[in-house]
């Protein structure tokens, strides 16, 4: 399956592949028309890049603030992917309406119209799993859907678990075997291995960086699920730790993370000086790229098609 990385700064990438040299391996990117980018700049850069997809901004526009951010419409999304939708390997609706309910099924289904009606294909975004939205998509001969945010009407909180998923991909397999999902918002070693999606992407590559650790797979562990995770004092105070974190206190500490900080030319100081979060998202970027790779292998193994 592939792991797009969200909102991936071009000039990270470029810096990996600089670092790495032959170890390097094709980044797969999400770009969002609620976050202004260079995309020519992606598309451009075949020898970097795997394969892009391009999400309508329905988060941006679901989560900006009264008055600011981009101005994001069905016409103005038309109008885009009409220039720039062949640079995409896929693109998705304009999913304007999280709540999993009727109204925003008809809103969302509205948008998806429209854009094929202008001659578009944009992939459709699933929010309500548990009702008629999945029988109506499969019904209408798509082969591919995503499956987006579950937004309870009443609590306005995104309410998505695992079960849910779970439920929503049992179904498609069930009405359509060759379906193509796309799961939104996901990265989880845990789970992903376990479902036969064909993608999904994630922003973890500059999130866990923000919020003070980062993650790097060491092949000297035992099991399927390698990873390590490393918190940073300067975020998190060890002293009123009662989690029993792992902290950082040098590469050398960590064998594993040391070759890969070496591989990239990343030092202790690197790591906790003043421009930290970048070598952060550096390694945690990585790591994604990492998992990946390992999950395609698990889901060969358990003859997952797509």
């Amino acid at each position: 399956m592939n792991i797009y990385q969200s909102s991936m700064e071009f000039f990270l990438i470029q810096e990996l592949w600089e670092r790495l040299g032959k170890l390097f391996k094709k980044i797969n990117v999400l770009l969002s028309y609620g976050i202004p980018s260079d995309v020519q700049q992606f598309d451009n850069a075949k020898e970097l890049i795997d394969n892009i997809i391009l999400d309508s901004g329905a988060w941006t526009l679901n989560n900006k603030k009264s008055g600011g951010g981009i101005v994001i419409t069905n016409k103005g999304y038309e109008i885009f992917l009409k220039k720039f939708g062949h640079m995409f390997k896929y693109y998705f609706n304009l999913d304007s309406n999280f709540f999993s309910t009727p109204e925003g099924f008809r809103e969302n289904l509205n948008n998806q119209k429209k854009l094929e009606e202008a001659g578009l294909k944009p992939v459709p975004v699933i929010h309500d799993y548990y009702r008629f939205e999945i029988d109506y998509y499969i019904d209408q001969g798509y082969d591919i859907v995503a499956l987006g945010s579950i937004f309870n009407p009443i609590t306005k909180k995104q309410e998505r678990t695992y079960s849910d998923v779970a439920y929503a991909v049992e179904k498609l397999i069930k009405l359509k075997s060759d379906i193509k999902i796309h799961l939104f918002a996901s990265s989880s070693i845990i789970y992903l291995p376990k479902f036969p999606l064909f993608s999904s992407d994630s922003s973890n590559w500059s999130q866990n960086s923000r919020y003070g650790y980062i993650l790097y797979w060491n092949e000297n562990k035992k099991g399927f699920n390698k990873t390590e995770k490393i918190f940073f004092e300067d975020f998190y105070e060890e002293e009123e730790d009662k989690q029993n974190r792992v902290y950082f206190k040098g590469c050398k500490n960590h064998e594993s993370l040391e070759d890969l900080t070496n591989r990239l030319g990343i030092t202790d100081e690197d790591l906790i000086g003043l421009q930290s979060y970048y070598y952060r998202k550096m390694i945690n970027t990585v790591y994604y790229i990492k998992i990946e790779e390992e999950i395609t292998k698990e889901h060969k193994r358990q003859g997952f098609l797509y």
